[in-house]
């Protein structure tokens, strides 16, 4: 998800803001809607998947629908 919204890995992030790797509550706050947008779309968009096979298709489904939502989501940010 972090790279979908803010197009960088997850480590430079939270170097770039200060913030403390893993807890998002430190990151600014603009930054703390994305993910919370991120977060709702890639929800509501896994409920409408229909996710089979085994643990590594799964695993992949899940992914590449996390990586849509944030891709979806990215259109509406500033940056």
């Amino acid at each position: 998800m972090t790279e979908e919204l803010f197009d960088t890995p997850p480590k430079q992030l939270y170097e770039a803001t200060g913030g403390k790797p893993g807890k998002r509550e430190t990151l600014p706050k603009p930054a703390q809607k994305a993910f919370i947008a991120g977060d709702t779309v890639a929800d509501f968009d896994l409920k409408e998947q229909d996710i089979q096979g085994n643990s590594t298709q799964k695993n992949e489904q899940i992914v590449d629908s996390v990586r849509k939502s944030g891709k979806k989501v990215r259109r509406w940010l500033p940056w």
